[in-house]
């Protein structure tokens, strides 16, 4: 087997589920109008995969699989797993000197917002997490600041805007 995944078609597809100008999506709870706009986003990312590619070359794949875009719950179950590979991580190169982090819900959102968008979904969740969370975490391991089972609390607070 050989799978092949592409963004063919994510502009479009964006555009239907919600557009710019003129009328909206209709609502999820719409279960007709829901199985048309999923027909009509399946459509959109096959014709982008066959305008994009030759003619004989899309033929030659058996199944075309469109899948719909991260929900808000799949983006946080996926925070929670990148968050558990990082205490893995700490686990590994810190035996000795194991510790704890605690990531609070707040600090959580953030990171979903800073790493994920509707667009590209949690691309650059991974990214995100390395520059907010591991490198200060590296940086408070280097500098000798943490020591054996203590808790790092990671938590955000967004603060006044300017």
């Amino acid at each position: 087997m050989v799978f092949l995944t592409s963004n063919l078609g994510a502009a479009e597809m964006s555009s239907l589920v919600s557009p710019r100008l003129g009328f909206h999506a209709p609502s999820v709870n719409d279960t007709g109008s829901s199985m048309k706009l999923s027909a009509r986003i399946s459509s959109a990312g096959i014709a982008a995969l066959v305008e994009s590619s030759r003619r004989s070359s899309s033929n030659r794949l058996d199944n075309i699989v469109v899948f719909k875009s991260l929900g808000r719950e799949e983006l946080r179950r996926i925070v929670d797993i990148e968050l558990e590979i990082v205490q893995q991580r700490i686990q590994a190169a810190a035996a000795n000197k194991a510790f704890l982090v605690d990531v609070t819900d707040t600090a959580r959102e953030f990171l979903l917002v800073e790493g994920a968008d509707s667009r590209y979904g949690a691309r650059h969740l991974k990214r995100a997490i390395e520059h907010l969370l591991v490198q200060p975490i590296s940086n408070l391991m280097a500098s000798g600041q943490i020591h054996r089972g203590d808790c790092i609390r990671v938590s955000h607070d967004a603060g006044p805007l300017l």
